[in-house]
């Protein structure tokens, strides 16, 4: 499932779906997805491929409550408010969690191993995140077994990182995630 620019689109929700090939929403402008607030897949269980959120800036609500295993990569990328819900994630194939403002917990992915590395050869990359301390990535870290053999990178962001990393992203003339 692939979907980009849905300037008007403001949820998605699949109830009874419990398996998917891979989704993938995909901003490649600041406009795209700009209405995509909630994505509910109350039943979903398994990703065979990749699940990639990259840019939907105004999505404060990702839940997939019954999602055990994402076989290829789990990629949240360029939001600004939204924490994931996934609270029975047990495995993925690899993580990026970068330039996501407003994201300030990892309690939401209390994933236990990540197997692979993504096609950038990539195990764990979580930088440039606002509202993540050191030390909340410090302990999911710590939580975690890699068996894959790609990179593993968690640091806390500088103030303002999240923000200019969006901006060189998208090449936008204005902040993405503002506190007002």
């Amino acid at each position: 499932f692939q979907l980009a620019d849905a300037v008007m689109l403001q949820s998605i929700d699949f109830p009874g779906l419990t398996s998917l090939g891979g989704l993938e929403m995909l901003s490649e402008s600041e406009g795209d997805l700009a209405g995509l607030r909630i994505i509910s897949l109350p039943e979903l269980s398994a990703v065979e491929g990749d699940f990639v959120l990259d840019g939907p800036r105004a999505l404060y609500t990702v839940a997939a409550d019954q999602l055990v295993t994402i076989e290829g990569d789990l990629a949240i990328r360029g939001g600004c408010t939204y924490e994931p819900s996934f609270p029975m994630l047990e495995s993925v194939g690899s993580l990026e969690l970068v330039g996501n403002c407003g994201m300030e917990s990892l309690d939401g992915i209390p994933l236990g191993e990540i197997r692979t590395q993504n096609s950038e050869g990539v195990s764990l990359q979580v930088e440039s995140n606002d509202g993540l301390s050191q030390a909340v990535l410090d302990a999911f870290v710590a939580g975690l077994s890699v068996t894959g053999t790609g990179s593993v990178a968690a640091s806390a962001a500088e103030d303002g990182a999240c923000s200019t990393w969006q901006n060189a992203r998208w090449k936008s003339e204005s902040e993405w995630c503002s506190s007002e």
